[in-house]
């Protein structure tokens, strides 16, 4: 069973190194921020986060 912070975690890391190369910490920290504020701000994706199966129970 999962809960819907496992779904943002495999996103995030699913598209970490998919826009630039970070060579530094600085780079991944903006690249992380920038990635987190894009779910925060798309309510689609954060219902369908608690629509999966696996996560049903925590939309209760």
């Amino acid at each position: 069973m999962m809960n819907p912070q496992e779904l943002v975690n495999q996103e995030v890391k699913g598209h970490a190194g998919n826009y630039l190369l970070m060579n530094c910490m600085e780079s991944l920290k903006i690249h992380l921020r920038y990635s987190l504020t894009k779910i925060q701000f798309d309510p689609g994706k954060i219902m369908r986060y608690f629509s999966k199966e696996s996560v049903a129970y925590a939309a209760l």
